[in-house]
């Protein structure tokens, strides 16, 4: 083991990061990637407890196969305003796309994401969020994401990038 290696084992800050990142790909259920496998075989992974508290469900493949999730707006969603809190909208957002990267067979997180809120959102609409694959690298998986109402109005729209941890 060079010193520079040995310099790095070594480092404080570094340990809990190795320690979380063992725990992680210990607990993953990693399959082999299959370009070709169709959404309805592919396992969507894990659950997301948070999203589900807030009363998002998910997932749903749609007719362009894409995994969306879905959420009707009560009162304990909406701001000071009135309309459906940004933090709410950008959690279905996050949630489909997490789960989208989910369905090319590795465990993925999303590193980053922006997302324009367009129009407001009311008490009983039915919100759907979608995430349509954009670029497929070998660790980065780069998404375009939409929420639409009922209506098909168009709530909020953004970009993602997804880290597909193979």
């Amino acid at each position: 083991m060079s010193r520079f290696d040995e310099r790095i084992r070594q480092t404080k800050w570094l340990q809990p990061v190795q320690s979380r990142l063992g725990t992680i790909l210990a607990n993953a259920s990693v399959r082999k990637f299959d370009p070709e496998g169709s959404l309805e075989s592919a396992d969507p992974g894990p659950t997301d407890p948070y999203a589900e508290g807030l009363g998002v469900q998910f997932p749903k493949v749609n007719e362009e196969e894409r995994i969306t999730s879905e959420l009707v707006v009560s009162a304990r969603h909406l701001n000071r305003q009135g309309v459906v809190h940004g933090g709410v909208l950008f959690t279905m957002a996050e949630a489909v796309l997490t789960l989208s990267g989910h369905r090319l067979g590795v465990p993925a997180s999303t590193l980053d994401v922006s997302l324009s809120l367009l129009a407001p959102a009311r008490t009983n609409d039915c919100l759907s969020a979608s995430a349509e694959t954009m670029v497929v690298r070998r660790r980065i998986i780069v998404y375009k994401v939409t929420i639409v109402n009922q209506h098909q109005d168009l709530i909020a729209v953004g970009q993602a990038t997804v880290l597909r941890m193979v």
